[in-house]
C-alpha cells in the first residue's frame, strides 16, 4: 500500500515539465479573459462558466453551473447584455435543457 517512486529529474526535464503544465493551463486562462463584461458580472454571483455555444438569434450562449444546477446565459449580439434562463423555439421546445442535459 502506498508505494512511492522517486524519480531524479534533470534540470532540462524540470523545465520541460513546467512548460507542459503552463501550456495545459493556457486554455483556462485565455477563456477566463475572454468573457464579456455582462457574463463576468453573472460569474461573480457564484456561477461557474463551463463552456460556450452558438445560440439562436445571433446570440452567444454560455453553459454554467450554480449549486450543482445547470444554468444557461445568453449574450445579446451587441455584447452589452446577458440573459440568464431558458430559451424556447417556435415549437415550444426548451433548447436550454438539451444543453444542460449533455
Amino acid at each position: 500500500f502506498g508505494v512511492f517512486f522517486q524519480v531524479a529529474l534533470t534540470e532540462k526535464d524540470k523545465l520541460m515539465l513546467k512548460k507542459i503544465l503552463l501550456l495545459a493551463l493556457l486554455p483556462a486562462i485565455a477563456f477566463a479573459e475572454e468573457l464579456p463584461a455582462p457574463v463576468k458580472a453573472i460569474e461573480k454571483q457564484g456561477i461557474t462558466i463551463i463552456k460556450t455555444f452558438d445560440a439562436p438569434g445571433g446570440m452567444k450562449g454560455y453553459l454554467g453551473k450554480y449549486q450543482d444546477m445547470g444554468v444557461t446565459i445568453y449574450l445579446t449580439p451587441d455584447g452589452k447584455h446577458a440573459i440568464s434562463g431558458y430559451m424556447y423555439n417556435e415549437k415550444g421546445e426548451n433548447l436550454s435543457n438539451t444543453l444542460i442535459e449533455k
